[in-house]
């Protein structure tokens, strides 16, 4: 089991909470990490920055035990805060002027 900090060093760590000694670091992000949140089955982490990376706001998911990015979407404002569904891997957002989104991955998988 991890937990992640991040912060406007644009980095995210996952700690371990058996021994409290970071694991992955995650480096993608070239600006301010704003929210994570972790997918139900703590395998996906999901963030995001602001205006920064290539110009644009993005949300990114990536694998949390290989650290890889498998993902990343654009999206009009910083994303203000992240949420994973709590059986799912659908994610919700808010930030976007137009209101919440919401972002599904097939039925259970990426």
């Amino acid at each position: 089991m991890y937990i992640a900090t991040g912060g406007s060093d644009s980095l995210i760590c996952l700690w371990n909470t058996t021994d409290w000694i970071c694991r992955n670091t995650l480096a993608n992000s070239t600006s301010a990490i704003q929210n994570l949140s972790f997918s139900f089955d703590g395998t996906y982490i999901a963030s995001g920055c602001g205006a920064e990376k290539d110009g644009q706001n993005v949300l990114e998911i990536a694998h949390v035990e290989t650290g890889e990015y498998i993902h990343s979407i654009s999206t009009p404002a910083t994303p203000t805060i992240v949420a994973w569904h709590p059986l799912h891997y659908w994610l919700a957002y808010a930030g976007d002027p137009s209101g919440i989104k919401l972002l599904g991955f097939g039925n259970s998988s990426l």
